[in-house]
């Protein structure tokens, strides 16, 4: 495998236990943000983005009018080359991918704050579940 194809593997991450406080994935945006999540599985789902930290599965071109009004964007598929990634570096944003699990691990509404540098997330006020 030449360098070049060695620098963009990116080794799964895999999500921690419901009740573990950070999870951690690939970090292709930097910056730090702390703000409310608004976990989404279908951009049409008439859901409004306000500055909140938006989680998903994977994103397309279809999400990119909830993504501009996200504070922060975590995916749990992509690596740095992923659409969220270069949206996200495009808007200036902190943004994860490769957060195996995350729209799982995370509820709406609750904080987070993500670091788009080290690809971490971690969960600052998690309700009891």
């Amino acid at each position: 495998m030449s360098g070049i194809a060695a620098a963009h593997q990116q080794a799964p991450s895999i999500a921690p236990p419901e009740d573990a406080d950070v999870l951690v994935g690939v970090g292709c945006a930097p910056g730090r943000v702390s703000a409310p999540a608004l976990v989404l599985d279908d951009p049409s789902a008439g859901a409004a983005v306000n500055g909140e930290i938006l989680v998903a599965s994977t994103t397309d071109p279809g999400w990119v009018f909830l993504m501009v009004a996200a504070s922060g964007l975590v995916s749990e598929k992509g690596s740095i080359l992923s659409h969220t990634a270069i949206i996200g570096r495009e808007l200036g944003i902190p943004t994860v991918v490769g957060a195996t699990g995350a729209t799982r691990w995370v509820r709406s509404g609750e904080t987070l704050t993500i670091d788009g540098g080290t690809g971490t997330i971690a969960a600052i006020d998690r309700p009891s579940r």
